[in-house]
């Protein structure tokens, strides 16, 4: 037997706890066929084989982000308004952005804009329904936070969903209101999910995007995420919609990140009424668990804690379901054989998860079931204690001190029991690389930087006791996440046997300045044994 494919003279961390170093390994079938020294493999080389000298360049298996918005979200962003903090410095310029659009588009349909971040804004707050207004009082308009917990709509919008100042938030949402209590058009957690396809707990009040413009722009972010060595994400928040752009994706030979979609709870009865199950799908896109909401945001200072929030001594954030409400749906989505996924910020978020999780549990025992408590942001011991008695597994923030740590001051001594990844692994509470982008990037070396170096981009080292080791932090992101969605037996390693998506870098992570480490380039990207990205 011929190898399709042979890379020679790399260094190579295979992520695997029986061998975790290589130095060449062959593909044949998409596959891992060997992997050991060039000895090994050179055997396995035939005159159709191609051959890759690595030049010694360190090749890891493929970043796995078990948690992030790629498919749902990420492939709407390049339909959408960019108003990230590195394209708009102040709300003027969101302004000027969402007019341009609007100019391009016709009365009355939708102009929306992503990723506005009001800390990073010179107006340090949130842009106004009659700022937005200014843009265009023809088109309705929402303008999405970067955190997906909040966003604001201008009056055209509000008057289409027949929302005024008299109108009742959903529960577990806020419309905000000024000192004369109108509407500032700013829409907290429920209530701004009210507008968003895929979240919204009836029909949202923006019509989803065609199946055309959903699977271009899955195409695309799928491209963006294999420049970064990205061959796997578990998608949070997917529906059907996501589940059929995959699958048009795929047709078209364009699906080259493999997909487990962790499904809103909104889609449930419907799977249930399919049969279908965690696990259904195939190599390249499956379904995954069940996902719901527990609480709010870190960053939107909506995560509910048991302690007050520093500037208020009333406020302890949002959360999002009762305890009965969360009971009753973990208990539904578990009884019914799923694998469930809630995010849960906050200590007290947690603590309500783990509150149903112990109590399906105790009535429909299952063995590795493997539910998640996604970021799972501010743990203490006892509650470290109880997910490792429980099986519970955490997806928390991978870059969030290196992205987001100028902003978590209000939360005091927490920050040494936040993003917990050292704790998560010393108490064996299985984790995954997460990013949540498009919350923050996706680049998985600038997560690994973060969770490495646990320093802010002001240069402060936040809760040193989580740093991990660069092997530690690249397990994490390979073999950690593949296990979070029952695939460690396909992926997640370099092992013979398994898919062969592995990533070459340019420099090496392992010898280089930790704080350089997000820094390093990807000179290629390979999704069973076939390139997805070349650095030219």
């Amino acid at each position: 037997m011929h190898a399709d494919l042979v890379v020679l003279n790399g260094k190579i961390f295979t992520a695997s706890s029986d061998r975790p170093w290589a130095g060449a390994f062959a593909v044949w079938n998409n596959r891992f066929l060997e992997v050991g020294e060039d000895a090994d493999v050179r055997s396995l080389i035939g005159p159709k084989t191609e051959v890759i000298d690595a030049g010694g360049k360190t090749v890891l298996p493929g970043f796995i982000d078990s948690h992030c918005h790629m498919a749902s979200v990420g492939s709407e962003h390049a339909l959408q308004v960019d108003c990230s903090s590195v394209k708009r410095k102040t709300i003027p310029q969101i302004v000027a952005a969402l007019k341009e659009a609007a100019g391009k588009t016709p009365e009355g349909s939708w102009i929306i804009g992503h990723s506005y971040d009001e800390t990073r804004l010179e107006e340090k707050r949130h842009p106004t329904k009659s700022e937005l207004d200014a843009a265009s009082t023809k088109h309705p308009i929402l303008l999405k936070s970067f955190t997906y917990h909040f966003g604001v709509v201008n009056s055209a919008a509000l008057k289409l969903a027949k929302i005024d100042k008299n109108t009742e938030a959903p529960s577990g949402g806020i419309f905000e209101k000024d000192s004369q209590g109108e509407l500032t058009g700013l829409c907290l957690e429920e209530a701004f999910f009210l507008w968003v396809p895929g979240f919204s707990k009836g029909d949202s009040l923006i019509p989803p995007y065609s199946e055309e413009e959903k699977a271009k722009g899955l195409a695309l972010i799928c491209r963006e995420f294999n420049r970064l060595g990205i061959t796997g994400i578990g998608d949070a928040s997917s529906d059907f919609h996501t589940l059929r752009a995959c699958q048009n994706t795929d047709q078209r030979g364009e699906l080259t990140v493999r997909i487990n979609m962790m499904i809103h709870e909104n889609n449930f009865e419907r799977l249930k009424a399919c049969r279908i199950m965690t696990g259904f799908g195939n190599e390249r896109y499956k379904i995954g668990s069940i996902k719901t909401f527990a609480d709010g945001a870190c960053a939107g200072r909506t995560a509910w804690l048991t302690t007050p929030y520093g500037e208020d001594p009333d406020y302890r954030g949002i959360p999002v379901k009762t305890p009965e409400e969360m009971e009753k749906a973990v208990a539904a989505y578990h009884e019914a054989g799923f694998q469930i996924s809630v995010h849960a910020n906050g200590d007290a978020a947690i603590t309500m998860v783990l509150d149903a999780y112990e109590k399906a549990l105790k009535q429909h025992p299952r063995k590795d079931h493997r539910h998640r408590i996604e970021h799972c942001t501010f743990v203490t011991e006892k509650i470290l204690a109880r997910m490792k008695k429980l099986g519970v597994a955490a997806a928390p923030f991978a870059n969030y001190v290196i992205t987001q740590g100028d902003k978590l001051d209000v939360y005091g001594d927490w920050i040494s029991m936040m993003f917990a990844h050292k704790s998560f692994l010393e108490r064996g509470i299985p984790i995954g690389g997460s990013t949540d982008f498009p919350v923050v990037t996706a680049n998985p070396l600038v997560s690994i930087q973060s969770m490495v170096t646990r320093k802010s981009v002001d240069g402060r080292v936040l809760g040193a006791g989580q740093k991990l080791t660069v092997e530690e932090a690249v397990t994490v992101y390979t073999r950690g996440s593949a296990w979070l969605s029952f695939d460690e037996k396909i992926k997640g390693t370099i092992e013979a046997g398994k898919l062969a998506d592995f990533v070459i870098l340019e420099q090496d992570p392992f010898t280089s300045p930790a704080e350089e480490i997000g820094s390093i380039e990807v000179a290629g990207t390979f999704l069973g044994g076939r390139p997805v990205y070349q650095r030219s």
